[in-house]
């Protein structure tokens, strides 16, 4: 029956199971014999621009001599770059010969990208002419809504390769393949922002889409199109760059300046660190060498060394301020010098609206919760004791996980704007699911490690730590390697207990987006300006996750004080635009909750309307002249105008007349077109007349936006004193 690459459990698992890395690679195969046939299928290519593709199948072909001494094949990007061409074969008596080739690739510009893979036709004798397979490249920008997962070992995937080690069944190659280019061939040189931060970066990052925070990701992007996610974490990495003495490997800050400066926004921000931050001369630095110290080598027990619980207990009380100097740089802060990031050019999009930092897995159960005795663990961990796991827990990894917990307030009270919370109850998750829980385990143990990475391209890189096929234990496991392992349990498995954790989280806390705008006079009403007619304000709201949801818009209109996140419930519920009609500068307060009943920090719009014309009062002193002794009389004029919109505004005198009398004599001092108010007034009237003399004034003022009010007052001057003038 013939057979094909699907009928390969191992190779059909990494295809079913990464779907976070879209599919781009085919294998070369060789054969000793005459001409083979050339069998080639090649498979297009996605990613981001500025990040790593993610490993790419990229081609099914026949590769010279099987991959196994052979040329291999060499990946041309489309870019003016190449690099090797990672293959894996076939197990060379049923399929000799075929092999799948993959890769990985950092794009700087979005575009469309011709990549070419070259090898040798397979000959019985010697090498066979070149030949070469295309296949494109569709690398997108950054798209409305980004995911961004930094830190250590657990964010990055280790122990998970995205295709596992090939070599119990003598195919090729005898490293699993990863995310990374670095973590499988030499990348020289690195790029340059991250050589600037870390110059003597030698651990490979081990980045794998079977990681928890990239399959979390991945869900939210099942429904939400417009999101792009970001894989930047890398194993080894600590909080800072000094936060212990080595300087070779990553730190959670530093990854943030870098992704930062490739990305314009970033809406999520997801963070594992902490566990690196260990360090002390009984150990060395770092969780894996807290294991090794402890557990692996159980001979010298770390309960009784009091200086190991000194290193401890040290680390643990500098992690706050560890914690703290990321909380300053996830506000664009440099926390070594304080002043803003150079890369962090617009704020408002570059520090996140949500960071999520997880807990840290519990390797120390057994099935039913309890410490591992002697005698029931893999060979490797059979001799540590009762006690020494109960210490492990009870020492490092609860407590390790409460600084966690508390990671919000340090980074709030390092001034960070950002809504922070940690993904708690991943520790109580592992309770049963521990190194020693056999079918039911989530972490690996050295054996799984080695099956699942093998010897790797960087064995040697640092001589005093694991070679890279033990740097897998202790870490969660994907349920893509539960057939493998021979696991059990279900639900399955460590990584998935993150995914969901995460995933979750991110439902729960992502707040929607509220925009206003608004219309005057059927025209867009610009907020913050003025305008003579009413406003009509429509409020709209928007999730870019989906599964968030919006469940109500909440407003108000110039009660900002008691509409805000702990005083919503008096605010008014949004249904439907709104008319803002009263003259003056209005504020409009509005958020809208998720579905979870999360809301983010309301927002404010300005309204300034004035359709009304400034409110004029007018008086005169004395009103009533007396006697009518023909003098002339000082007269005082009392006159105020206000603006709803803008206050007290300016007026003049419009007209002053008398009703008899000759006014160019009669009246004198008042001057018309300015704000006069003295002058005086002759006393006197027509004796014959019955209804007396009546001077009248008349004032006017005009708004900024050309509103005009006016007023009148009269002074009379009476027939007689038992009557006055109407």
């Amino acid at each position: 029956m013939k057979r094909t690459w699907m009928d390969f459990p191992s190779l059909k698992r990494n295809f079913v199971a990464r779907r976070l890395i879209v599919p781009a690679s085919a294998c070369l195969a060789i054969a000793l014999g005459v001409a083979i046939p050339i069998q080639a299928d090649t498979f297009p290519v996605t990613g981001t621009a500025r990040f790593e593709t993610g490993l790419q199948h990229l081609a099914f072909v026949t590769l010279d001599k099987g991959g196994q001494g052979g040329d291999g094949a060499t990946v041309f990007w489309g870019d003016l770059t190449k690099s090797p061409g990672l293959y894996r074969c076939f197990e060379p008596v049923l399929h000799p010969n075929q092999c799948h080739v993959y890769g990985t690739h950092r794009y700087t510009v979005p575009g469309m990208y011709t990549i070419t893979i070259a090898y040798n036709e397979p000959r019985v004798f010697g090498t066979g002419p070149e030949v070469r397979e295309t296949t494109t490249a569709t690398i997108s920008p950054i798209r409305d809504f980004v995911i961004l997962s930094i830190g250590d070992s657990v964010a990055s995937g280790e122990g998970n390769p995205a295709v596992a080690y090939g070599g119990k069944s003598g195919s090729q190659p005898n490293e699993g393949f990863w995310d990374d280019a670095y973590s499988n061939y030499p990348v020289s040189p690195f790029p340059d922002d991250e050589a600037v931060e870390w110059p003597h970066q030698t651990f490979p990052c081990h980045r794998s889409s079977l990681a928890g925070p990239a399959q979390a990701s991945l869900k939210v992007q099942l429904n939400n199109p417009g999101v792009t996610f970001v894989h930047y974490a890398c194993s080894g990495a600590k909080v800072t760059a000094g936060d212990t003495p080595k300087d070779t490997v990553q730190d959670a800050v530093s990854q943030l300046r870098v992704a930062r400066g490739r990305l314009p926004r970033i809406d999520v921000l997801l963070i594992s660190a902490g566990t690196n931050s260990f360090t002390g001369a009984t150990f060395g630095s770092g969780f894996g060498e807290l294991l090794k110290y402890c557990i692996l080598h159980p001979f010298n027990p770390c309960s009784e060394n009091e200086h190991f619980k000194a290193d401890v207990t040290n680390s643990l009380n500098a992690l706050p301020n560890e914690y703290a100097k990321l909380g300053k740089e996830i506000n664009c802060i440099n926390p070594d010098d304080g002043t803003r990031e150079p890369n962090c050019t617009d704020p408002q999009k570059q520090i996140p609206k949500i960071v999520l930092i997880t807990e840290y897995m519990d390797p120390t159960h057994n099935r039913d919760g309890d410490y591992p005795s002697f005698g029931n663990c893999p060979v490797a961990f059979e001799g540590v004791s009762q006690s020494e796991w109960q210490f492990f827990h009870d020492f490092i990894v609860h407590p390790l996980n409460q600084q966690v917990d508390r990671f919000p307030s340090y980074a709030q009270g390092a001034g960070s704007s950002a809504s922070m919370y940690a993904v708690t109850g991943i520790e109580e998750d592992f309770l049963r699911h521990g190194l020693c829980a056999g079918g039911q385990k989530w972490v690996f143990n050295d054996e799984d490690s080695h099956e699942l990475l093998g010897p790797g391209p960087h064995p040697d890189l640092e001589p005093p730590n694991p070679k890279n096929h033990d740097s897998g234990t202790g870490h969660p496991i994907s349920v893509a390697f539960k057939s493998d392992l021979g696991l059990k349990s279900d639900p399955c498995c460590g990584q998935e207990d993150y995914r969901d954790r995460i995933y979750d989280a991110m439902v729960q806390y992502n707040v929607p987006i509220t925009k206003a705008s608004a219309t005057t006079g059927g025209a867009p009403y610009a907020f913050g300006t003025w305008t003579v007619q009413d406003v009509v304000v429509t409020l709209s709201a928007t999730n870019a996750i989906k599964e968030s949801g919006v469940k109500q818009t909440l407003y108000a209109v110039d009660d900002t004080a008691n509409c805000q996140p702990v005083t919503w419930p008096r605010c008014s519920i949004y249904g439907g635009p709104f008319t803002i009609s009263t003259s003056g500068k209005h504020t409009v307060t509005f958020d809208s909750q998720n579905t979870s009943g999360w809301m983010g920090p309301f927002q404010n719009v300005q309204v300034w309307v004035d359709n009304e014309p400034p409110v004029m009062t007018c008086s005169a002193t004395p009103s009533v002249l007396w006697p009518p002794n023909n003098k002339m009389v000082p007269v005082q004029l009392n006159v105020t105008a206000v603006s709803a919109a803008f206050g007290p505004t300016p007026f003049s005198l419009k007209s002053v007349a008398t009703s008899e009398g000759n006014a160019a004599t009669d009246i004198q001092g008042f001057v018309i077109g300015q704000p006069s108010t003295q002058g005086s007034l002759r006393a006197s009237r027509l004796g014959h007349g019955m209804a007396g003399r009546v001077y009248t004034f008349i004032y006017q003022s005009t708004d900024e936006l050309g509103l005009t009010g006016t007023c009148t007052a009269k002074v009379q001057e009476p027939h007689d004193q038992g009557r006055s003038n109407r």
